[in-house]
């Protein structure tokens, strides 16, 4: 019997084993270093021009200044058209032109920082919830253990919909066969509060379900109190915060006004460069007007790129992938084992993060 139940024992070590190696393998195809470039990728970076994503969305203003420029010259050359008669007016305005670039870069900058920033907070208040409950695994029970995890890996694939507001197949579908497991498990009939106006916005849907689960664990003598509950209600409410912020990010862009002064700016400046240059340059006014507004159209589109971070900047599924599989280890389906090492000894190296217990549990939970 006891020989048996060893080998049982093993087999189920065995195959947890397993799994968590198949975790570190597809863990490593998203958490790798991302692309950046070094002074001596100069050439590669001349040779890949004409597959910029910059070239190709400034390629009407591109186009038509040029051929302003190639029509000026032609005038000048041929039918013997004045062009302007200094390069003043270009002067004096030229570095009001570039503050404009710089401020409006500066901007979308710092829009693209904070983006990253709140996507950051969401994978580590993704990873303190999973990893804090795998203290209070037993407490919890395997139910709503399970549910908790489904959640917190449906949330961020949930958060990506919601902030880019368009749906790919295969990200619809990960997101659905991960809240179908959470629908298998959930712990009563839905309530009200979880009808079709928090369907509509998902994320704040996977957080009140959140929410709920955790409220729903009972107190287990000294090991799981009021207090232990409300320090994961804190943490599942900052995932509502994030939800908060990313929302601000996407409803508040750079203001129009702003913008359309910049590009107008740029327009009228670079459309009478031509006019001022072509007694000097004569047919070569075409290729430096084209080289001018390559420059100034293309740092400006790349203040429009980069201003709506979610969308056209950060790459969203990497961060989702990692927390799936981060969650996925910190709270590992239930098997015919004890605890596996990693919670064993994360009980006493996490314990230091809980609340102090000097103050007195409160005696409802928010």
């Amino acid at each position: 019997g006891s020989g048996a139940g060893g080998e049982s024992q093993l087999a189920a070590l065995t195959a947890y084993s397993q799994d968590i190696a198949e975790l570190d393998t597809r863990y490593s195809q998203y958490l790798r270093p991302a692309e950046r470039l070094s002074s001596s990728d100069w050439f590669d970076s001349l040779v890949s021009i004409p597959q910029s994503r910059v070239l190709h969305r400034i390629r009407n203003p591109l186009v038509s200044m040029t051929l302003m420029a190639f029509l000026v010259s032609i005038g000048h050359c041929v039918f013997g058209v004045p062009g302007l008669p200094c390069l003043s007016p270009h002067t004096l305005t030229g570095s009001g032109l570039s503050l404009l670039l710089v401020f409006r870069t500066n901007s979308a900058y710092q829009r693209f920082q904070e983006g990253r920033k709140i996507w950051n907070d969401i994978l580590d208040v993704c990873r303190d919830v999973a990893f804090s409950v795998a203290l209070y695994r037993q407490e919890a029970g395997p139910r709503k253990v399970r549910q908790i995890r489904n959640l917190l890996q449906a949330f961020p694939f949930a958060m990506q919909r919601h902030v880019r507001a368009k749906t790919a197949a295969s990200m619809k579908e990960r997101l659905e066969n991960i809240l179908q497991e959470v629908y298998e498990t959930k712990l009563d009939p839905p309530s009200p509060v979880y009808s079709s106006p928090w369907s509509k916005n998902r994320p704040l849907h996977i957080v009140a379900r959140l929410l709920k689960v955790v409220r729903s664990i009972e107190n287990q003598g000294d090991e799981f109190t009021n207090r232990e509950r409300v320090w994961l209600l804190g943490m599942v409410n900052r995932l509502s915060h994030a939800v908060g912020r990313c929302e601000r990010l996407v409803q508040t862009p750079v203001p129009l006004s702003y913008a359309r002064h910049t590009s107008r700016f740029v327009s009228i400046w670079t459309f009478t460069l031509s006019l001022a240059l072509v007694g000097s340059l004569r047919w070569l006014t075409a290729p430096v007007i084209f080289f001018v507004t390559w420059a100034l159209f293309g740092i400006l589109e790349i203040g429009h790129i980069i201003e709506d971070p979610f969308r056209r900047s950060i790459d969203l599924t990497p961060i989702c992938e990692v927390i799936y599989h981060d969650t996925m280890r910190a709270l590992p389906p239930e098997r015919n084992v004890e605890q596996p090492l990693v919670f064993s000894s994360s009980r006493s190296t996490l314990s230091s993060a809980a609340p102090p217990p000097s103050s007195p549990p409160p005696q409802q939970p928010p």
